[in-house]
């Protein structure tokens, strides 16, 4: 899973506690990884520890459980960043070679979901720039999946317009969109 966005709040609040969460209830592949992808300057490391303080502070919330820190260990085992821009071939470049060392050195089986916890501002940019990149495509034995998470679109034309600027990179069954205001 790259998780756009990885800095902010959607992603610290709810993404990565319900992900724990599943990988506690051992509801996730053995080789699924989160590469967490953002503007903000950050290590792996960095991630991890912020990770770590976002899931203790949020999992008792939403699921009414504690903080497991021998399962945590296994998670973020799997926990990754990449900085990067919104809008530059170059860094979208960076991240297809991230994938791909990820993808060779774990069992991810050359699956991919990529989940857009971002302003919807950029999500046609993000959009436009993983099919530039060449990882929109599922690989030959994998799949590829899109999230759409946040307001889709600010009225009809503006969500017909998203709508009809997805579907020229992905196929319909490879799109989820979540939209709180439907």
């Amino acid at each position: 899973m790259v998780a756009f966005g990885a800095s902010g709040d959607l992603v610290r609040r709810k993404l990565l506690p319900a992900l724990f969460h599943l990988y506690r209830q051992k509801l996730l592949h053995k080789g699924f990884v989160i590469l967490g992808y953002a503007r903000t300057p950050m290590s792996d490391i960095e991630f991890r520890n912020q990770a770590r303080e976002a899931v203790r502070t949020h999992l008792n919330e939403e699921y009414e459980t504690e903080f497991d820190a021998h399962a945590w260990d296994g998670f973020a085992s799997g926990l990754f960043y990449q900085t990067g821009s919104y809008d530059e071939r170059a860094s979208f470049d960076a991240l297809a070679l991230r994938i791909a060392e990820l993808d060779a050195a774990l069992p991810t089986q050359f699956n991919h979901l990529f989940y857009l916890a971002t302003p919807p501002n950029v999500f046609e940019p993000i959009t436009a720039l993983l099919a530039d990149a060449g990882i929109s495509s599922p690989h030959k034995t994998g799949w590829t999946r899109l999230i759409v998470e946040k307001p889709f679109g600010h009225d009809l034309p503006s969500a017909q317009r998203l709508n009809d600027h997805l579907l020229h990179i992905f196929q319909e069954e490879q799109i989820y969109r979540i939209d709180h205001y439907l």
